[in-house]
Parts: structure tokens; C-alpha cells; sequence
């Protein structure tokens, strides 16, 4: 299936299987943090105490705890790897870059979600896993999203409303009233002439209406839907819409259609229902 998902694969290190191994090959170091090693059957010591700067997966830099040697395990190979210890959550159990790989003589492939390399008995694959990538990357998503939320907004309350502080609609065309702009009263006056004076003579600017709105040529842009063409159409089961909402439909269609932006096809295999969102005032 169509995916972009990042290669999560399970390794084993020191006796412990872990599920959540992100392949990375722009990493010029393996990664494991501090929880992590923390979750394994004995303490393990640093081979190299170290704060040496990294760049984090957010962009940030941090500060690496040092080097510890662990041995990694997957299908018959056992290796002995060194990974930067790291005390900064992510949402993977580690990361292995360019050196496991290179150990590894493995040959990974984010498309094919899989990596393959040569053991003592054989060629072997290590499949990779959709369900834990996308895992990841909604636990890290939700973490995002709740930091923003909890960042305090800064407001100054002595700064005025502008919303709230224009002036009745400024016509612009005296022959068609709609073409109107509302301007903040508190502009001086000389201002104010000349913002007029400027809209007028740039009136063509605007999208008035959406007839207005021609749209962009296809050589320019397009939208596709993303669907695989080796699937069979469905054909969406009719829902009927209350009479409020099929007439706002009927409208909306016949006023986009006569102005050029849609054009009527037939689409006998598949066809999608329309939902009405209502704008809140």
C-alpha cells in the first residue's frame, strides 16, 4: 500500500527484544537513551563518558551522556555495538544509524520496509514494522500538540481591538455597493485619502465574488486523489441530505458551475458524498 512511514524494526539488545528500533541512515551514530537502558537485565557501564553535542531528530541540539557497548542480536547474528547514551525522550526504544548498518553489511529500504543482510547461515531479512512507525510518530504528534498547548499566550491588554475599532463599509465602485472595504478609524485623515485613493485604482485586485476566482491553469498546479489504481472502485452508498442542506448544496453547485470552476462528469464506479460543513459567524 501507498505509505511514506519511517523503517521500525525489532533488534535485540543485551537478551531484551525491543520493538520500537528506527532505522536511520542519515545517523552518523547509534542511539539509545537513557530509559532504555535502564529497562535492561543488569547496569550497564560507560566505556566513554562524553558530552559531545548531537543534532536531535526536532532539530535541537543535545548533549550525549557518553559511550556504552552493548551487544545487539537479530536472526543468528550477534554484534557488539557502540551507541551514544542520550537523556532526551523519543519515541523510539533507539536509533541505528550508519555504523550498525555498516557492521550489520545490512542493506536497508524504507519503501520496501525491510533490511537485508548476510549471517553465518545466509541471506536474512529484518521486516520491518508500519504499526509501531506510525505508533511513533502519533505519540510524538501528541506530545507536540499538547506542548503547544500548554505554552502560555502572551497578550497585551492595552493594545486595542482592531477588529472592533473599523469604520462602516468604504465603497469602492459606486456602481456595484458590495465592492466595499472596512478602514480603521483611528488612521489620520491624509492616511486614510490615500489608502482609499490606492484600493480604488487596484480594485481589480480583489476577488469580489467567485467569479473573480478563474482558478490556476493544470500546467501550473493540481490536485490528485491519492488512490492505488489497482484497487476497484466503491460505489458510496446515497445519504440523503435534510432539505436546509441539499438546497445549500444545489446552490453552492450551480454558482461554481456557471462561473467555469467544475464541470460536469460521470463517474458511474465511484462516487463520494458530499458533506456540507456550516460556516460558524
Amino acid at each position: 500500500m501507498p505509505h511514506d512511514d519511517a523503517l521500525v524494526i525489532a533488534l535485540g539488545i543485551e537478551g531484551i527484544i525491543f520493538s520500537k528500533i528506527l532505522v536511520d541512515t542519515g545517523s552518523a551514530v547509534d542511539i539509545i537513551s537513557q530509559k532504555t537502558l535502564r529497562t535492561l537485565k543488569q547496569p550497564i557501564q560507560m566505556i566513554r563518558q562524553e558530552m559531545t553535542p548531537l543534532a536531535s531528530y526536532e532539530g535541537k541540539s543535545i548533549q550525549s551522556l557518553g559511550i556504552t557497548l552493548l551487544t545487539t542480536r537479530t536472526h543468528d547474528l550477534e554484534l557488539k555495538t557502540k551507541f551514544t547514551v542520550v537523556d532526551h525522550r523519543m519515541p523510539f526504544d533507539a536509533i541505528v544509524g550508519r555504523p550498525w548498518l555498516h557492521q550489520m553489511r545490512a542493506v536497508p529500504s524504507v519503501y520496501h520496509q525491510c533490511v537485508k543482510f548476510l549471517s553465518p547461515t545466509g541471506e536474512k531479512t529484518i521486516l520491518g514494522s508500519q504499526k509501531q512507525a506510525r505508533a511513533c510518530y502519533m505519540s510524538e504528534f501528541r506530545k507536540m500538540l499538547q506542548k503547544e498547548e500548554n505554552i502560555p499566550l502572551a497578550r497585551d491588554l492595552s493594545v486595542k481591538d482592531h477588529a472592533k475599532d473599523l469604520s462602516s463599509v468604504v465603497a469602492l465602485d459606486k456602481s456595484s455597493p458590495e465592492k466595499g472595504v472596512n478602514i480603521g478609524n483611528d488612521l489620520p485623515p491624509e492616511v486614510r485619502n490615500d489608502l482609499v485613493s490606492f484600493l480604488k485604482q487596484n480594485i481589480k485586485t480583489f476577488a469580489w465574488s467567485a467569479a473573480d476566482m478563474p482558478g490556476n491553469d493544470i500546467s501550473i498546479t493540481s490536485h490528485d486523489l491519492n488512490v492505488d489504481p489497482t484497487f476497484k472502485p466503491v460505489k458510496h452508498k446515497r445519504r440523503k441530505l435534510g432539505p436546509e442542506r441539499a438546497k445549500a448544496v444545489n446552490d453552492e453547485v450551480d454558482k461554481i458551475l456557471k462561473i467555469g470552476s467544475i464541470r460536469e462528469v460521470q463517474y458511474p464506479d465511484w462516487l463520494a458524498n458530499p458533506v456540507v460543513v456550516k460556516k460558524k459567524n
